[in-house]
């Protein structure tokens, strides 16, 4: 893959801490990112497609302090809600 195939869209900035976990959540047309770390807050974004599908802006919609430091998470989109199983980290 060329150099000229790449480009940054956006940072993850929103975070104190590293990020462990990112996840896509496609919702019919809509497509949503979530991040989470060892800030213990999980970030939700809209992501804004062009025609091609490519990615071209995310913009950060809400955010969640949880009791711990998120490792890794499954996150699936069911009607309104955000259904996610995480793995604690031990740190």
């Amino acid at each position: 893959m060329s150099d000229s195939a790449v480009s940054l869209v956006e940072t993850l900035n929103e975070h104190s801490g590293a990020v462990a976990a990112v996840r896509f959540v496609q919702d019919g047309e809509r497509l949503a990112l979530v991040s989470g770390g060892s800030d213990r807050t999980l970030v939700f974004r809209t992501v804004t497609l062009d025609e091609q599908q490519r990615i071209t802006a995310i913009e950060r919609c809400a955010s969640e302090v949880l009791t711990g430091a998120v490792c890794d998470m499954g996150v699936c989109k069911d009607g309104d809600r955000y259904v996610m199983a995480r793995r604690w980290c031990c740190c």
